[in-house]
């Protein structure tokens, strides 16, 4: 087993681009390895598992037309 955890509890974990990075190079390596049977993907904090993408972070991204960084995430 493999645990994931999303480590943003006061952004409720929402996803920025390094979150994703980390999360796909894991899924990659537990793809290739047999001894792996699940990945268990966690939450921290108590307000919830995951709100999605951060979108204060995308927003900041295309106020200052940094919009690489924006397109890096989609």
């Amino acid at each position: 087993m493999v645990t994931v955890i999303l480590n943003r509890p006061h952004e409720i974990n929402a996803l920025t681009t390094e979150m994703i990075r980390l999360i796909r190079r894991t899924l990659e390596e537990v793809q290739r390895e047999d001894r792996f049977q699940f990945v268990l993907l966690l939450g921290a904090g108590d307000r919830g598992f995951c709100s999605g993408g951060d979108l204060k972070l995308l927003a900041k991204a295309v106020k200052e037309k940094t919009f690489s960084d924006a397109e890096q995430f989609f």
